[in-house]
Protein backbone atom coordinates (compact mmCIF):
# COMPACT_ATOMS: atom_id res chain seq x y z
CA UNK A 1 0.00 0.00 0.00
CA UNK A 2 1.42 3.22 -0.82
CA UNK A 3 2.37 5.57 2.02
CA UNK A 4 0.51 9.33 1.86
CA UNK A 5 -1.62 11.64 4.46
CA UNK A 6 -3.12 10.06 7.29
CA UNK A 7 -6.49 9.80 6.45
CA UNK A 8 -6.16 9.61 2.99
CA UNK A 9 -8.41 7.53 0.84
CA UNK A 10 -8.33 7.11 -2.62
CA UNK A 11 -9.46 9.27 -3.40
CA UNK A 12 -6.38 11.24 -2.37
CA UNK A 13 -7.14 13.89 -0.23
CA UNK A 14 -8.24 12.82 3.60
CA UNK A 15 -11.21 13.01 5.63
CA UNK A 16 -9.07 14.88 8.23
CA UNK A 17 -8.32 17.88 5.48
CA UNK A 18 -11.99 18.20 4.32
CA UNK A 19 -13.05 18.59 7.92
CA UNK A 20 -14.91 17.92 10.98
CA UNK A 21 -18.07 19.79 9.21
CA UNK A 22 -17.66 17.93 6.46
CA UNK A 23 -17.25 14.42 8.02
CA UNK A 24 -20.95 15.39 9.80
CA UNK A 25 -22.58 16.80 6.31
CA UNK A 26 -21.32 13.57 4.65
CA UNK A 27 -23.02 11.05 7.55
CA UNK A 28 -26.19 12.83 7.49
CA UNK A 29 -26.51 12.77 3.79
CA UNK A 30 -25.82 9.16 3.93
CA UNK A 31 -28.19 8.13 6.32
CA UNK A 32 -30.55 10.11 5.08
CA UNK A 33 -30.09 8.58 1.83
CA UNK A 34 -30.04 5.30 2.85
CA UNK A 35 -33.94 6.04 4.47
CA UNK A 36 -34.55 7.58 1.19
CA UNK A 37 -32.77 4.27 -0.39
CA UNK A 38 -35.62 2.16 1.22
CA UNK A 39 -38.56 4.78 0.20
CA UNK A 40 -37.54 3.62 -3.18
CA UNK A 41 -38.43 -0.18 -2.68
CA UNK A 42 -41.25 0.71 0.04
CA UNK A 43 -43.15 3.24 -1.40
CA UNK A 44 -43.88 1.69 -4.90
CA UNK A 45 -44.41 -1.97 -3.25
CA UNK A 46 -47.17 -0.14 -0.78
CA UNK A 47 -48.70 1.35 -3.90
CA UNK A 48 -48.89 -1.92 -5.48
CA UNK A 49 -50.69 -3.48 -2.60
CA UNK A 50 -53.02 -0.33 -2.97
CA UNK A 51 -54.06 -0.51 -6.56
CA UNK A 52 -53.02 -2.91 -9.53
CA UNK A 53 -53.34 -0.02 -11.81
CA UNK A 54 -50.01 0.92 -13.26
CA UNK A 55 -50.75 4.76 -13.99
CA UNK A 56 -52.43 5.26 -9.87
CA UNK A 57 -48.76 3.66 -9.21
CA UNK A 58 -46.42 5.63 -11.35
CA UNK A 59 -48.48 8.92 -9.90
CA UNK A 60 -46.59 8.27 -6.58
CA UNK A 61 -43.31 8.74 -8.36
CA UNK A 62 -44.80 11.68 -10.02
CA UNK A 63 -46.05 13.23 -7.04
CA UNK A 64 -42.85 13.22 -5.39
CA UNK A 65 -40.96 14.70 -8.28
CA UNK A 66 -43.06 17.31 -9.49
CA UNK A 67 -42.45 19.38 -6.99
CA UNK A 68 -38.77 20.16 -8.82
CA UNK A 69 -40.66 21.05 -11.76
CA UNK A 70 -42.94 23.46 -9.71
CA UNK A 71 -40.48 24.90 -6.71
CA UNK A 72 -37.18 24.23 -7.80
CA UNK A 73 -36.74 27.63 -8.71
CA UNK A 74 -38.33 29.43 -5.86
CA UNK A 75 -36.59 27.29 -2.98
CA UNK A 76 -33.25 28.22 -4.46
CA UNK A 77 -34.30 32.18 -4.42
CA UNK A 78 -35.37 31.27 -0.89
CA UNK A 79 -32.41 29.33 0.27
CA UNK A 80 -30.49 32.48 -0.73
CA UNK A 81 -31.89 34.52 1.40
CA UNK A 82 -31.88 31.64 4.89
CA UNK A 83 -29.17 30.06 6.91
CA UNK A 84 -28.67 26.80 4.79
CA UNK A 85 -28.42 24.86 7.89
CA UNK A 86 -31.56 25.78 9.71
CA UNK A 87 -32.74 25.37 6.65
CA UNK A 88 -31.88 21.38 6.55
CA UNK A 89 -32.66 21.09 10.12
CA UNK A 90 -36.08 22.02 10.02
CA UNK A 91 -36.56 19.74 6.41
CA UNK A 92 -35.54 16.84 8.40
CA UNK A 93 -37.11 17.64 11.49
CA UNK A 94 -40.35 17.84 9.27
CA UNK A 95 -39.90 14.83 7.24
CA UNK A 96 -39.04 12.83 10.54
CA UNK A 97 -42.58 13.86 11.63
CA UNK A 98 -44.19 13.15 8.34
CA UNK A 99 -42.69 9.59 8.10
CA UNK A 100 -43.63 8.73 11.59
CA UNK A 101 -47.18 10.13 10.91
CA UNK A 102 -47.15 7.53 7.80
CA UNK A 103 -45.80 4.60 9.85
CA UNK A 104 -49.11 5.09 12.15
CA UNK A 105 -51.39 4.78 9.34
CA UNK A 106 -49.83 2.16 7.46
CA UNK A 107 -49.17 -0.05 10.94
CA UNK A 108 -53.00 0.73 11.60
CA UNK A 109 -54.17 0.11 7.81
CA UNK A 110 -55.16 3.82 7.77
CA UNK A 111 -53.29 4.27 4.30
CA UNK A 112 -55.10 5.16 0.89
CA UNK A 113 -53.63 6.28 -2.48
CA UNK A 114 -54.62 9.96 -1.79
CA UNK A 115 -52.98 10.13 1.62
CA UNK A 116 -49.71 8.97 -0.10
CA UNK A 117 -49.93 11.52 -3.18
CA UNK A 118 -50.31 14.22 -0.44
CA UNK A 119 -47.53 13.26 2.12
CA UNK A 120 -45.26 12.05 -1.00
CA UNK A 121 -45.99 15.66 -2.48
CA UNK A 122 -44.77 17.21 0.40
CA UNK A 123 -41.98 15.36 0.71
CA UNK A 124 -40.61 16.15 -2.80
CA UNK A 125 -41.13 20.39 -2.15
CA UNK A 126 -39.12 19.41 1.36
CA UNK A 127 -36.34 17.99 -1.15
CA UNK A 128 -36.13 20.93 -2.78
CA UNK A 129 -35.25 23.20 0.16
CA UNK A 130 -33.10 20.47 1.10
CA UNK A 131 -30.99 19.43 -1.51
CA UNK A 132 -30.77 23.42 -2.70
CA UNK A 133 -29.22 23.99 0.60
CA UNK A 134 -26.81 21.27 0.82
CA UNK A 135 -25.11 21.78 -2.35
CA UNK A 136 -24.99 25.36 -1.16
CA UNK A 137 -23.63 24.71 1.80
CA UNK A 138 -20.46 22.31 0.57
CA UNK A 139 -18.37 25.23 -0.61
CA UNK A 140 -18.59 27.13 3.15
CA UNK A 141 -17.11 23.74 4.76
CA UNK A 142 -15.08 22.93 1.64
CA UNK A 143 -11.45 24.09 0.61
CA UNK A 144 -11.65 25.31 -3.20
CA UNK A 145 -9.40 22.69 -3.80
CA UNK A 146 -11.20 19.94 -2.52
CA UNK A 147 -14.43 20.62 -3.80
CA UNK A 148 -14.28 18.38 -6.52
CA UNK A 149 -13.19 15.34 -3.84
CA UNK A 150 -15.79 16.24 -1.41
CA UNK A 151 -18.52 16.33 -3.90
CA UNK A 152 -17.54 12.91 -5.49
CA UNK A 153 -16.89 11.31 -2.11
CA UNK A 154 -20.92 12.96 -1.17
CA UNK A 155 -22.32 11.80 -4.71
CA UNK A 156 -20.57 8.20 -3.81
CA UNK A 157 -22.32 7.95 -0.55
CA UNK A 158 -25.74 9.00 -2.10
CA UNK A 159 -25.43 6.24 -4.61
CA UNK A 160 -24.31 3.14 -2.32
CA UNK A 161 -26.64 4.17 0.04
CA UNK A 162 -29.59 5.33 -2.53
CA UNK A 163 -29.19 3.17 -4.87
CA UNK A 164 -27.02 0.18 -3.70
CA UNK A 165 -27.75 -0.98 0.03
CA UNK A 166 -31.15 0.70 0.41
CA UNK A 167 -33.35 -0.75 -2.21
CA UNK A 168 -33.19 -4.25 -0.83
CA UNK A 169 -32.87 -3.49 2.78
CA UNK A 170 -36.46 -2.21 1.99
CA UNK A 171 -38.05 -4.84 0.14
CA UNK A 172 -36.54 -6.86 3.27
CA UNK A 173 -37.85 -4.41 6.08
CA UNK A 174 -41.47 -4.60 3.56
CA UNK A 175 -41.68 -7.89 3.31
CA UNK A 176 -41.31 -8.45 7.48
CA UNK A 177 -43.56 -5.64 8.06
CA UNK A 178 -45.70 -2.82 5.81
CA UNK A 179 -44.79 -0.16 8.38
CA UNK A 180 -41.01 -0.81 9.24
CA UNK A 181 -39.74 0.84 5.78
CA UNK A 182 -41.54 3.87 7.10
CA UNK A 183 -39.82 4.01 10.78
CA UNK A 184 -36.50 3.68 9.38
CA UNK A 185 -37.39 6.78 7.09
CA UNK A 186 -38.33 8.65 10.17
CA UNK A 187 -35.14 7.54 12.07
CA UNK A 188 -32.56 8.63 9.45
CA UNK A 189 -34.21 12.04 8.83
CA UNK A 190 -33.94 12.26 12.48
CA UNK A 191 -30.44 11.10 12.86
CA UNK A 192 -29.50 13.43 9.96
CA UNK A 193 -31.35 16.34 11.28
CA UNK A 194 -29.16 16.59 14.45
CA UNK A 195 -25.74 15.89 12.18
CA UNK A 196 -26.63 19.17 10.67
CA UNK A 197 -27.24 20.70 13.80
CA UNK A 198 -23.45 20.28 14.67
CA UNK A 199 -22.51 21.55 11.92
CA UNK A 200 -20.54 25.13 12.99
CA UNK A 201 -19.03 26.50 10.02
CA UNK A 202 -21.96 27.39 8.30
CA UNK A 203 -22.71 31.23 7.29
CA UNK A 204 -25.99 32.64 7.86
CA UNK A 205 -25.41 34.85 4.91
CA UNK A 206 -24.93 33.43 1.33
CA UNK A 207 -21.19 33.16 -0.16
CA UNK A 208 -20.36 34.18 3.53
CA UNK A 209 -20.99 37.75 3.44
CA UNK A 210 -20.72 39.86 6.81
CA UNK A 211 -23.31 42.24 5.61
CA UNK A 212 -26.69 41.44 4.19
CA UNK A 213 -27.54 41.74 0.20
CA UNK A 214 -29.22 44.41 -1.00
CA UNK A 215 -33.28 43.16 -0.83
CA UNK A 216 -34.79 41.68 -3.67
CA UNK A 217 -38.08 40.25 -5.10
CA UNK A 218 -37.81 36.09 -5.33
CA UNK A 219 -39.45 37.33 -8.88
CA UNK A 220 -36.00 39.25 -9.47
CA UNK A 221 -33.46 36.49 -8.11
CA UNK A 222 -35.30 33.38 -9.89
CA UNK A 223 -35.18 35.70 -13.38
CA UNK A 224 -31.43 36.26 -13.06
CA UNK A 225 -31.04 32.79 -12.26
CA UNK A 226 -32.74 31.66 -15.57
CA UNK A 227 -30.93 34.65 -17.60
CA UNK A 228 -27.52 32.92 -16.50
CA UNK A 229 -28.36 29.92 -17.09
CA UNK A 230 -29.95 30.42 -20.45
CA UNK A 231 -27.00 32.49 -21.74
CA UNK A 232 -24.45 29.43 -20.48
CA UNK A 233 -24.37 27.14 -23.14
CA UNK A 234 -22.42 24.42 -21.06
CA UNK A 235 -25.19 24.78 -18.40
CA UNK A 236 -28.29 24.80 -21.21
CA UNK A 237 -26.77 21.57 -22.34
CA UNK A 238 -26.57 19.82 -18.83
CA UNK A 239 -30.10 21.03 -18.16
CA UNK A 240 -31.86 19.56 -21.19
CA UNK A 241 -29.70 16.41 -20.95
CA UNK A 242 -30.91 15.57 -17.13
CA UNK A 243 -34.28 16.61 -18.09
CA UNK A 244 -34.55 14.26 -21.01
CA UNK A 245 -32.80 11.62 -18.49
CA UNK A 246 -35.37 12.25 -15.57
CA UNK A 247 -38.39 11.94 -17.83
CA UNK A 248 -37.07 8.39 -19.36
CA UNK A 249 -36.07 7.24 -16.06
CA UNK A 250 -38.63 7.94 -14.64
CA UNK A 251 -41.23 6.55 -17.43
CA UNK A 252 -39.89 2.96 -16.16
CA UNK A 253 -39.27 2.96 -12.49
CA UNK A 254 -42.94 4.32 -12.05
CA UNK A 255 -44.06 1.23 -13.36
CA UNK A 256 -41.20 -0.97 -12.50
CA UNK A 257 -42.71 -2.39 -9.37
CA UNK A 258 -45.27 -3.82 -11.24
CA UNK A 259 -43.29 -5.00 -13.19
CA UNK A 260 -41.06 -7.04 -11.14
CA UNK A 261 -43.84 -8.30 -9.12
CA UNK A 262 -46.67 -9.43 -11.60
CA UNK A 263 -45.07 -10.11 -14.79
CA UNK A 264 -42.09 -11.42 -13.23
CA UNK A 265 -43.02 -12.95 -9.86
CA UNK A 266 -40.13 -10.90 -7.98
CA UNK A 267 -40.64 -10.46 -4.27
CA UNK A 268 -40.00 -6.86 -2.96
CA UNK A 269 -36.79 -7.87 -2.08
CA UNK A 270 -36.01 -9.19 -5.39
CA UNK A 271 -37.25 -5.48 -6.98
CA UNK A 272 -35.02 -3.70 -4.40
CA UNK A 273 -31.78 -6.21 -5.98
CA UNK A 274 -33.04 -4.94 -9.25
CA UNK A 275 -32.97 -1.39 -8.26
CA UNK A 276 -29.91 -1.12 -6.57
CA UNK A 277 -28.00 -2.80 -9.82
CA UNK A 278 -29.07 0.07 -11.49
CA UNK A 279 -26.23 2.16 -9.78
CA UNK A 280 -22.97 0.76 -10.13
CA UNK A 281 -22.26 3.42 -12.65
CA UNK A 282 -23.13 6.16 -10.47
CA UNK A 283 -20.69 4.57 -7.92
CA UNK A 284 -17.69 4.48 -10.52
CA UNK A 285 -18.72 8.23 -11.67
CA UNK A 286 -18.51 9.17 -8.17
CA UNK A 287 -15.27 7.43 -7.00
CA UNK A 288 -13.49 8.80 -10.52
CA UNK A 289 -15.06 12.14 -10.32
CA UNK A 290 -11.87 14.22 -9.02
CA UNK A 291 -9.55 12.18 -11.06
CA UNK A 292 -11.36 13.06 -14.57
CA UNK A 293 -11.81 16.62 -13.13
CA UNK A 294 -7.93 17.20 -12.63
CA UNK A 295 -7.17 14.94 -15.58
CA UNK A 296 -9.43 17.36 -17.66
CA UNK A 297 -7.81 20.64 -16.53
CA UNK A 298 -4.25 19.14 -16.83
CA UNK A 299 -5.38 18.63 -20.60
CA UNK A 300 -6.43 21.86 -20.67
CA UNK A 301 -3.23 23.60 -19.47
CA UNK A 302 -1.43 21.19 -21.91
CA UNK A 303 -3.55 22.47 -24.92
CA UNK A 304 -3.25 26.22 -23.48
CA UNK A 305 0.47 25.96 -23.34
CA UNK A 306 0.93 24.36 -26.73
CA UNK A 307 -1.06 26.99 -28.22
CA UNK A 308 0.79 29.43 -27.12
CA UNK A 309 4.06 27.80 -28.02
CA UNK A 310 2.81 27.20 -31.87
CA UNK A 311 0.83 30.87 -32.27
CA UNK A 312 3.82 32.39 -32.95
CA UNK A 313 5.00 30.42 -35.18
CA UNK A 314 1.59 30.62 -37.05
CA UNK A 315 1.55 33.94 -37.32
CA UNK A 316 4.77 34.11 -39.24
CA UNK A 317 3.33 31.31 -41.52
CA UNK A 318 0.57 33.49 -41.89
CA UNK A 319 2.52 36.98 -42.79
CA UNK A 320 4.82 34.90 -45.16
CA UNK A 321 1.66 33.69 -46.57
CA UNK A 322 0.21 36.74 -47.20
CA UNK A 323 3.53 38.36 -48.80
CA UNK A 324 3.26 35.89 -51.40
CA UNK A 325 0.34 35.87 -52.13
CA UNK A 326 0.65 39.94 -52.67
CA UNK A 327 4.15 39.54 -54.93
CA UNK A 328 3.94 40.05 -58.73
CA UNK A 329 4.46 36.81 -60.39
CA UNK A 330 7.61 36.31 -61.53
CA UNK A 331 8.90 36.90 -65.54
CA UNK A 332 9.93 34.04 -67.66
CA UNK A 333 13.86 34.49 -67.15
CA UNK A 334 15.63 34.81 -70.60
CA UNK A 335 12.79 34.52 -72.98
CA UNK A 336 13.16 36.71 -76.24
CA UNK A 337 9.95 39.30 -76.26
CA UNK A 338 7.63 39.04 -79.55
CA UNK A 339 8.87 40.69 -82.12
CA UNK A 340 12.76 41.39 -81.13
Amino acid sequence: MARGVPGEGAWGVGTRRLGSDYRRLFAAGTISNLGDGVMLTAAPSLAATLTTDARLVSGLAAAQTLPWLLFALLSGAVVDRLDRRRVMVAVDTFRAVAFCGLTLLVATDWIGLPILYVVFFALGVSETLFDTAALSLMPSIVAPENLATANGRLQSGEVVANHLVGPPFGGLLFAAAAAAPFAVEAASFALAALLVWRIRAAPSLPMESTTPPPRRSLRADIAEGLSYLFRNPLLRVIAVVLGVWNLLEYMMVGIMVLFCTRRLGLSEAGFGLVLSSMAVGGLLGGITSDRLCARSERDRRSASSCSRRLRPRLRCLLRARQRWSSSPPPSPGGSPSPGT
